[in-house]
């Protein structure tokens, strides 16, 4: 199919599009969100505090329930603390 394009530039182009929709169609792809560096104070302890924070406010957003935003504010309190301790 390739061999009626006559300039090497339209062959590559055609076996480019060609690939990327074979690749498009049968591999999924995966979101990923890249956060930025970690502040130079950053420790495990604060880290660990903002992934339970982060967790309880997605529960909460699931299921809004007193019990949910009761844990939420808790969690978020200590984060909090955990980063005023580093700092």
């Amino acid at each position: 199919m390739g061999e009626i394009f006559d300039t090497i530039h339209y062959k590559a182009s055609f076996f480019e599009t060609l690939l990327l929709s074979v690749v498009d169609k049968h591999i999924p792809q995966k979101e990923m969100r890249v956060r930025h560096q970690d502040v130079p104070y950053m420790n495990s302890e604060w880290k660990t505090a903002i992934r339970a924070k982060r967790r309880a406010a997605r529960k909460y957003l699931k299921e809004s329930t007193m019990q949910n935003l009761e844990i939420r504010r808790k969690t978020r309190n200590e984060a909090t603390r955990l980063r005023r301790k580093a700092i």
